[in-house]
């Protein structure tokens, strides 16, 4: 049974601010004392390599600093819909390899996930205007970015993405409104269809 510490942080929302559990899988419920739990305080799961799996909350609007900071079992990460911010360095020093950004999240910030060693892919949805410079440093085996046509990158959001090709950087994903694209996994167009295919793949087998 996962172990959490709850703070109140404005009237009716409160914040995860500790956790002492050992479990491989965790699941952060949506309320507490009937407080939606809207925040996940900085390095809360640092240095619990056990975790392999984590359950975010519906209700969840904000990811603070290093959250996952040695968290060398979680591959991969389902964020929530209605998840507004994600801090610096939020995902640094984690395991994941692949991950997708809601549009509910408008930017980006720099060092978002600096040294994401193990990150090979990411898929921004439609709805992130911007990434900012250095988001992605270090993400030395970062191979696939599909991003919406209309998203601003910074120069050098992908610095040190020594795997990246330049041409898969920045590609459409589609508007359409069929459930492919409106539902979990997003109709993504560009050339490399095999590794859009292999990453719908991972990400059901993972998540």
């Amino acid at each position: 049974m996962a172990n959490f510490t709850y703070e109140q942080i404005a009237e009716g929302v409160c914040a995860v601010t500790a956790y002492t559990g050992r479990d491989t899988a965790v699941i952060i419920p949506d309320t507490h004392d009937g407080m939606a739990v809207v925040m996940l305080s900085d390095e809360l799961f640092a240095g619990h390599a056990e975790i392999s799996r984590i359950l975010l909350p519906k209700t969840l609007k904000y990811i603070g600093s290093r959250v996952f900071d040695g968290c060398d079992g979680l591959k991969s990460l389902r964020l929530p819909d209605g998840l507004e911010d994600l801090a610096q360095f939020a995902f640094s020093g984690s395991g994941l390899e692949i991950i997708e950004i809601p549009g509910s999240i408008k930017s980006i910030v720099p060092f978002t996930f600096k040294d994401c060693l193990h990150l090979n892919t990411a898929v921004i949805r439609i709805g992130v205007k911007k990434i900012y410079s250095q988001a992605f440093e270090g993400c030395e085996n970062l191979e696939l970015v599909a991003v919406p046509s209309d998203t601003e990158i910074s120069h050098e959001a992908f610095t040190g993405c020594v795997k990246l090709n330049p041409d898969l950087t920045r590609k459409l994903i589609s508007t359409c409104k069929c459930p492919a694209c409106t539902g979990a996994a997003p109709k993504i167009t560009f050339p490399a269809r095999d590794k859009v295919k292999d990453f719908l793949k991972r990400k059901k087998e993972l998540l």
